[in-house]
């Protein structure tokens, strides 16, 4: 797994932990 791929993961789940905070 490249860097970049990990950034845009880490991106999603930094989302879903937002949409599963304040929903």
């Amino acid at each position: 797994m490249s860097v970049q791929d990990s950034k845009y993961y880490s991106t999603i789940f930094s989302s879903l932990i937002l949409t599963f905070r304040y929903p």
